[in-house]
């Protein structure tokens, strides 16, 4: 590929540090449950998937 033009740059220390984990304390504090699992959530993800690729047409 003639028009292949490969460019390194520095790396150093990401500037953002930010700490992205989250506790659900305060969620649950209000008596909040979630409907579904996160196991049912993951076999109803693989369902919808199976579905779309038997479809001709597809936005997925």
């Amino acid at each position: 590929m003639p028009e292949l033009v490969y460019l390194e740059g520095p790396s150093g220390k990401d500037p953002d540090q930010r700490d992205y984990a989250v506790s659900n304390a305060k969620l649950r504090a209000t008596g909040f449950r979630p409907a579904h699992s996160l196991q049912s959530g993951i076999a109803e993800l693989v369902k919808g998937f199976r579905i779309a690729r038997r479809t001709l047409f597809t936005n997925v």
